[in-house]
């Protein structure tokens, strides 16, 4: 199972499921490489001409990070409670509120995701090990297009259960 970091703005929109796509610019790598394979004739230079031709897209997607059928585990920004708290500020919309942690989750954890402005020190996404995700997607489509002169692969998603690897 992949890893997908996204904006963290992202995350409650595709736990609602209103979120149903992502995207996911072409590295500096990646072009340089295409570049290449449009030297030597295996791609047009679809970078130039900003133009797809019609071998193109599916040359292209066997480079994408996903694959149609990927299932993927959404890095979150979260917190470790600490065990000697008994209560912990997680905020609303109305402003601080204060839980006791034994409501929170038998892991002792706190998605940055479920809270509105708490302020605690979060730890990144990135460092976020597999065993506390809890969102998981599946990869439904994937394309490519250039949106503002940026090369994009567009990936379509929707929510599934935890997958045993």
């Amino acid at each position: 199972m992949k890893r997908l970091l996204i904006p963290q703005t992202q995350i409650p929109g595709i736990m609602n499921g209103v979120v149903t796509q992502i995207s996911k610019p072409m590295t500096d790598s990646l072009l340089r490489q295409l570049r290449i394979a449009a030297q030597i004739g295996e791609i047009s230079y679809f970078m130039d001409n900003k133009c797809l031709q019609p071998n193109d897209e599916s040359y292209l997607l066997d480079w994408g990070q996903y694959k149609v059928g990927d299932v993927l585990w959404l890095a979150e920004n979260f917190y470790y409670v600490e065990q000697e708290l008994e209560y912990v500020d997680v905020g609303d919309e109305s402003g601080r509120c204060m839980i006791p942690v034994a409501e929170i989750q038998e892991e002792k954890i706190i998605y940055k995701a479920d809270t509105n402005g708490c302020e605690l020190k979060w730890r990144s996404p990135v460092t976020m090990p597999q065993e506390l995700a809890r969102t998981f997607v599946k990869v439904t489509s994937c394309s490519v297009n250039q949106v503002e002169g940026v090369w994009l692969f567009t990936y379509g998603i929707k929510l599934t259960e935890r997958q045993e690897q």
